[in-house]
Order: structure tokens, then C-alpha cells, then sequence
């Protein structure tokens, strides 16, 4: 949902041209994809640490291709591959974290190479005051989810080790 929101806040508010069909189809992707591994695991398949990890990947992989669609590594919201990290560094173990690292490196490196530029109207100084106000919205955004997902895994490992 909130993918959704930026996409249409940055396309419609802010009046930057944007491949709506193609992030709008990335989006529809994510979400049947996540309502798919969501029933798996309510029927108490796939809830392991490798499904877990695949889950990971793959949110890297459509934060890539948003980002890739998006600007590349002009986009501020790069700071998103941080999540991913933080998170891993809580759920995952040792194997599986760095695999998440090297994986959100070779993707970041990836958008210096091939990226689809944004097209803004306006100045450059108008482009650059976006760009820093864009940087302060991404990090708000990852400390947000930082703090929601490392806070709810910190909270139910508590919980278990009570139960224990």
C-alpha cells in the first residue's frame, strides 16, 4: 500500500513523469505474491527460515526493479535497502544476512548501470530541492520500518523466551 501511495503521490502530487503501467504492475506482482506466501504460511507451510529469506530476496528484487523504473541511483529511496539489512540482521542467520547484504550491493551497483532517468520539469534547483526532500522522506521511511520490524521480532522473541 504504501509502495502504491508514493508512486501516485510522486506521479500526481508532485508532477513527475512516471512509467505508472509498468510500477503499477510491479506493485499488483508484489501483492499477489505476498497474499500467496501469506496463505502458505497460515496453513503452516513455508514459514521457515529459508522462506523467509526467499520472502527477503525478493522484496529486494521488486525494490530494485521500482528503483530501476524510478531513477536508478538518483532515487532517494535507496536508503530502503537498509530495511532489508537491519531486518535480515534480527530474523536471519549469519548465512542468510550476508547473502541479503551482497545481494542489496550487486542490486545498488546494478542501478548505477541500467535505469530508466526521471524527467522533471523545472530547473535544476528545483530538481535538487526535490531530490533532498525526497532523501528526508526515504530515511523517515526506513527508520519507520526499521523501528516497526525490528521493534515486533525484539517484542516476540521476548514473548517466547517468557513462554520458555
Amino acid at each position: 500500500m504504501g509502495q502504491l501511495v508514493t508512486v501516485l503521490s510522486v506521479r500526481y502530487l508532485l508532477d513527475i513523469m512516471l512509467p505508472l503501467y509498468w510500477l503499477l504492475g510491479v506493485i499488483a506482482v508484489e501483492a499477489v505474491v505476498n497474499l500467496v506466501a501469506h496463505s502458505f504460511e497460515r496453513r503452516g507451510k513455508g514459514s521457515g527460515t529459508t522462506s523467509t529469506a526467499l520472502m527477503m530476496l525478493f522484496d529486494l528484487m521488486v525494490l530494485t526493479t521500482l528503483l530501476g523504473l524510478t531513477g536508478g541511483p538518483y532515487n532517494p529511496f535507496n536508503f530502503l535497502y537498509l530495511v532489508h539489512i537491519a531486518l535480515a540482521v534480527v530474523v536471519l542467520p549469519p548465512r542468510w544476512t550476508w547473502t541479503l547484504v551482497a545481494a542489496s550491493l550487486i542490486s545498488s551497483a546494478a542501478l548505477f548501470v541500467v535505469h530508466r532517468p526521471l524527467h522533471m520539469a523545472g530547473d535544476h534547483g528545483h530538481a535538487m530541492d526535490l531530490h533532498l526532500a525526497g532523501m528526508w522522506a526515504a530515511f523517515g521511511v526506513a527508520a519507520f520500518f526499521i523501528t516497526l520490524f525490528v521493534g515486533r521480532v525484539t517484542r516476540e522473541l521476548r514473548l517466547r523466551r517468557l513462554q520458555l
